[in-house]
């Protein structure tokens, strides 16, 4: 167990906590694990989980598949208990995570259902503040990711996360959490019109160029630590490495060569981790099948490294291929 808390700390919390500059996950979390069994299971769960999907992990499948069903029932038994709801709902965050890295899509999408209810009825939002804040974020990055790949609207419109954003902002995780809020606002435009939800076209028009238009606003309140530098010679494909003096920053580029080229540099691994959508969405839009298979083996380098899947969207992009030769 000590060794689940330690590599925890180092790893897959560093991945909860790319968009958190308090470090809520890897700070006080662990510090909530000491009198919290619910706590200490789910963050071992997800660490052991985490460490079996690694090569030569196999030894860590039964303590994972354990943690799993001990933080299930603790769950279950923490309903009208009155347990701390802070660390409810930090547990059912934890299994969602657990969950995605494991591709266990219904299990997924039932904890995923359960912590919007949590966050709906204690009224969490984006102006809740310690790990209350930091657990509606990282929600929001798992409906994001269940969102585009489903191809839906958000459960949780964006409309209703009561952002408040300072016009002169200079923290990089906020710059990064408005860029989650524009991108949200973005899904809900675009996947409400191909679900023919009753909207008019002026509407989404008028939506479109709003988001355009803030969008513009969030670019030119960068800081000069927010860009890449690019530095070495360009490879045959046209990638070449890039210098980010704030890894928060790495998670924002949206070009598809430049998500090429962040992928070949030296970032984190808190970095890698969220990474997959980027590179799918680079490859299936970037020209030249050299290019698109360069991003094809992106992909399973983040599967190799963090045992992240990444085989099911390679086979999606290589059907994409096929189909268009």
């Amino acid at each position: 167990m000590v060794h689940l808390l330690t590599t925890y700390r180092t790893s897959v919390a560093t991945w909860m906590d790319i968009f958190d500059y308090g470090c809520a996950y890897q700070l006080e979390v662990l510090r909530r694990c000491m009198t919290s069994k619910l706590l200490i299971c789910s963050v071992c769960a997800f660490t052991a989980k985490h460490l079996s999907l690694l090569p030569s992990g196999d030894v860590w499948v039964a303590p994972a598949t354990r943690y799993y069903g001990e933080s299930l029932r603790g769950l279950i038994g923490s309903i009208g208990t009155g347990s701390v709801p802070e660390d409810v709902l930090t547990a059912t965050i934890l299994l969602c995570s657990y969950e995605i890295i494991a591709t266990q899509g219904e299990e997924h999408q039932r904890h995923l259902s359960g912590a919007k209810l949590l966050i709906l009825n204690r009224g969490v939002s984006a102006s809740s503040v310690g790990l209350d804040r930091a657990n509606f974020w990282i929600y929001i990055r798992h409906e994001i990711t269940v969102a585009l790949f489903n191809k839906t609207t958000l459960q949780i419109s964006p409309r209703d996360w009561r952002v408040n954003w300072r016009e002169t902002e200079v923290e990089e995780d906020v710059l990064a959490n408005q860029l989650l809020w524009l991108l949200g606002r973005a899904i809900d435009v675009v996947f409400r019109q191909e679900q023919s939800v009753f909207t008019t076209t002026t509407t989404l028009c008028d939506e479109r160029q709003e988001i355009y238009a803030e969008v513009a606003t969030w670019f030119r309140s960068w800081s000069p630590s927010f860009k890449g530098v690019k530095y070495g010679e360009p490879d045959d494909q046209g990638f070449s490495k890039l210098y980010f003096p704030m890894p928060c920053a790495v998670q924002i580029e949206n070009h598809a060569l430049e998500i090429g080229c962040i992928m070949l540099s030296d970032i984190p691994n808190s970095v890698r981790s969220f990474s997959s959508q980027a590179i799918f969405y680079a490859a299936k839009h970037i020209t030249g099948i050299s290019r698109k298979i360069r991003l094809w083996n992106m992909l399973d380098d983040v599967e190799i490294r963090l045992g992240f899947r990444t085989r099911d969207q390679v086979k999606k992009l290589k059907e994409l291929v096929e189909t268009n030769i």
